[in-house]
Parts: C-alpha cells; structure tokens; sequence
C-alpha cells in the first residue's frame, strides 16, 4: 500500500493556465499565485502556522507559494531555495542537488512545495534530501506538502517512494493535483490533458470544451474530445513562460503547427494578441 496521499482539487486560475499557452509573465504570474491559494486553502489550518516554502528553482519560484500564504493567512511564510537536476540515461537516473540555501526546515509546521511534475524523478530526489535534512535537524515528524498546477500521474510510483522514505522517519508526504491527473506522454516530458491514465474533477472536466473551443462549439462533443485527445499541457517550459515569453511564445507557435486537427479558436485568438502585445 502506498505511504502517497494524494488528492485533486478545482481550481479555476489553475485551469485557465493550462488551457492558455499564450499567457506570460506578471498576467501568468497572478494566476499562479491565485492557484497555489486555491491549494493552501485546502489544507489543514495547522500547516500554515508557520510553514517554511522549499522553492526548487526555477519552477518552484514561479508559484509564489510564500506569497500565497500571506495571502491566506496574512503572515508571508519563510522561504528555502534548492537547485536539483535530474541525472542519467535509460532507467539509471540521480538527482545532483548543488545548492541548499534560506531558511531552515527544523520547527516549521509544514515544508510546502509547488512544483510541475512529470516523471517526478526529480522532485522524489528532492523529498529525500528534504528528509535526511529533517532527519539532521532533529525534526523528522514535518509534513511535506506538494502542489501541482500541472502533474501526471505517472509521478506517483517516484514519489510512493519518497513517501515512504519520509514515513521512516514518522513524516508524511501529501501530492495535491489542481483539476487533474494529467497523462504522461511517451516522451516522458510532456503532459497531455486526457490520456489513459488522466483523471479529472468532474467540475473541471465539464468546463474543459468550454475553455478549449470557445461557447460557439464549447458544445460539439466530438470537436471537445478531439481537442483535448490531442493538446498538451499549456505549462510547456513553465520557466520561460515568466523569463523567456517570446521564446516561449515561438515554441507554442511551432507546436501549434504540428497539430492534425488545426489550433481551436481561443488558441489563434490568445496566440494572435500576445505576439501582438510581445512585438518583433
């Protein structure tokens, strides 16, 4: 039985950021920091007494997690930084972890992550660092707390073990999904919004053709399953969406292109309008 406790919550800022590549920068930023209090609000109230946010640069950093928290609970949480990097060919794979800097995660009441998640190889070398870290300080009862605005399934085999790892040393490790289980692709990098392994809440899930197609065939039930059988996750690289917009919006723009069904309407639309806003 897996130590993995998991859950899917709806989140509507959560959900337009992966129905809208075209979104960059402060505009993408808000919704990020409105989707990672979406999360904290579902937690217990205990965790945010003063939870310590572990960011894993640079995608933990684009969730504004110690932002959210204040938004919340009207008290900034304190913020650790980690640079990891998953390592390896075939299925021999290390994560390197180089830096650990900020605040310590001895007597916080929870350690808070947001992180897009793929394999979850990373992030699991992650959580076991982050556990013989507490394991050193003396505290190994935190628990770890992990949001993903965009996260596959497939995460959980990696991450059941970093669970457990935390659950020797009588910790917990606990994975929210915003809106989705999203399926791994066979690339093993991209997330597509309904595959085989794809679960969704149901109130997310009937806003999906909506939010896809547009209200003029929001309700063409076979156009809203092609659309979303073949269109990915909007996160794509989640770190130029903030640093690198217009590459970002070029890497969109190449993608498009290779679409059988052509790009739905709100895709053009929001393409067409931040490339405009962007500039050459």
């Amino acid at each position: 039985m897996s130590l993995l406790q998991t859950a899917i919550i709806y989140s509507a800022p959560s959900l337009e950021i992966i129905t809208s590549p075209w979104l960059t920068g402060p505009e993408l930023g808000a919704l990020a920091r409105a989707s990672s209090a979406d999360w904290l609000r579902s937690l217990p109230p205990a965790a945010l007494q003063h939870p310590v946010s572990l960011e894993i640069l640079s995608g933990g950093r684009y969730y504004y997690v110690a932002d959210a928290v204040a938004d919340v609970t009207g008290t900034k949480a304190t913020v650790a930084s980690l640079r990891a990097k998953r390592q390896g060919h075939g299925t021999d794979w290390s994560v390197r972890i180089w830096d650990r800097a900020g605040a310590d995660l001895a007597g916080a009441s929870a350690v808070l992550i947001g992180d897009t998640i793929a394999t979850g190889t990373t992030l699991a070398g992650v959580l076991k660092h982050v556990a013989d870290e507490l394991r050193g300080q003396g505290c190994p009862t935190v628990p770890v707390f992990v949001f993903a605005i965009a996260g596959a399934q497939a995460a959980q085999a990696a991450l059941a073990q970093a669970a457990a790892a935390l659950a020797e040393q009588g910790s917990s490790l606990h994975l929210t999904y915003a809106n989705a289980e999203l399926h791994l692709a066979d690339d093993g990098t991209d997330l597509k919004l309904v595959g085989p392994t794809s679960k969704w809440d149901a109130r997310a899930a009937s806003e999906l053709p909506l939010r896809l197609l547009g209200p003029d065939v929001c309700d063409d039930a076979a156009a809203a399953a092609a659309a979303a059988a073949e269109l990915k996750c909007a996160c794509f690289d989640w770190g130029d969406r903030f640093s690198e917009p217009k590459r970002h919006l070029e890497d969109v723009r190449r993608w498009m292109d290779t679409l059988t069904n052509g790009a739905p309407a709100p895709l053009l639309a929001g393409m067409a309008a931040a490339e405009e806003a962007l500039g050459p």
